[in-house]
């Protein structure tokens, strides 16, 4: 009588490989990933800036020094985000109550902004 034939380890070799490999790229994209400071109270953004305001006057952040402002970039045709972001923002400003007094909201409707050097 004859014994069956062993196993191939084949299979076995190739599913260990691959289970290694994947741990491998797991812990590099783990390992690599850039850390953000959480809630440093510091913005990750701004700087200056320079706009053409609706009455054709040029403001920069200078003219804003001091001034609680709240900058949003959004679209002329914007049906879906925009409207609900400039609600959250209102919903916030109306959250300050009196605190909000003063607050500027500047728009950047974006459409032409770079052809045109409007804001």
């Amino acid at each position: 009588m004859q014994k069956p034939p062993a196993p191939s380890r084949r299979p076995v070799i190739f599913g260990v490989i691959t289970l290694l490999l994947a741990l491998a790229i797991g812990a590099y994209a783990l390992l690599s990933t850039r850390q953000l400071p959480i809630g440093s109270g510091v913005a990750l953004v701004g700087g200056p800036f320079t706009m053409v305001n609706q009455k054709g006057e040029t403001v920069t952040d200078k003219n804003f020094l001091g001034k609680p402002m709240l900058l949003f970039f959004g679209f002329t045709y914007c049906p879906d985000i925009c409207p609900t972001e400039l609600q959250v923002m209102a919903a916030a400003l109306d959250e300050l109550g009196s605190a909000s007094d003063g607050f500027t909201l500047l728009v950047d409707h974006g459409e032409g902004a770079a052809d045109k050097g409007h804001a």
